[in-house]
C-alpha cells in the first residue's frame, strides 16, 4: 500500500475538483456562443449582455446553465447520444447535402478542392452518418428531434419577431429593444 486511506482521499478529492473545473469551464465556454451571436445580430439581443461588473455574458450563462439542468433529468449516455444524434443531422449530414446542392445549383463555382468519384464518396458517408444516428438508441433520437424542434421554433419565432414585430415596433426611426 503506498498512499493508504490518506492516499485515497487526496486523488479522490482532485478527481472531485477536476470535475467541477470541467463543468464550470464548459459552462462559461458554452455560454459565449449564443453571446457571440447575439452581438453578431443573429440571435436575441439580450444574450449579447455582458455582467457590468464580471464582465461575463450572465444572461446567456443562466440560460446555458438551465439547458444543463434540463440535461440532469436524463441519463448521462442518453444526453451524450442525443448531442451527437442532433451533432449528426445538423452539422455532418446538412454539410453533405449542402455540398451537393451548391455543386448542382453552382457547377461552375470556382473551387480550391475536388471531391474524386463525385457523388460516391457524399452517399457512403451521408448512409455511414445515417447508421451512426440510429445506433444511438430510439431514446436518444427522440430526446434530439424535441430539442431540434425546438430550436427550429425558436428561430422562426425570432424571424417572425425580426421581420414583422420589431419593424411595427420603430417609431421615428428608433426601435425598441427585444
Amino acid at each position: 500500500m503506498h498512499g493508504g486511506p490518506w492516499g485515497g482521499a487526496i486523488i479522490t478529492i482532485l478527481i472531485i475538483w477536476t470535475c467541477f473545473a470541467s463543468v464550470y469551464t464548459g459552462l462559461l465556454g458554452a455560454s459565449r456562443i449564443p453571446y457571440n451571436a447575439a452581438k453578431d445580430g443573429v440571435f436575441f439581443k439580450k444574450f449579447a449582455h455582458l455582467h457590468p461588473k464580471m464582465k461575463f455574458p450572465n444572461y446567456s450563462l443562466v440560460v446555458i446553465g438551465l439547458i444543463m439542468v434540463i440535461c440532469c433529468f436524463f441519463d448521462l449516455t442518453t444526453v451524450i447520444n442525443a448531442l451527437m444524434a442532433v451533432q449528426i443531422v445538423v452539422q455532418f449530414m446538412m454539410q453533405i447535402i449542402a455540398l451537393s446542392v451548391l455543386r448542382r445549383k453552382h457547377p461552375r463555382l470556382n473551387r480550391p478542392y475536388k471531391e474524386w468519384l463525385y457523388p460516391i464518396p457524399s452517399i457512403i458517408a451521408f448512409l455511414g452518418w445515417g447508421f451512426v444516428f440510429f445506433s444511438s438508441g430510439v431514446s436518444a433520437i427522440s430526446l434530439a428531434v424535441i430539442w431540434t424542434i425546438i430550436g427550429i421554433l425558436v428561430f422562426w419565432g425570432r424571424t417572425w419577431y425580426v421581420n414583422h414585430v420589431k419593424p411595427a415596433m420603430t417609431t421615428g426611426g428608433q426601435d425598441v429593444d427585444n
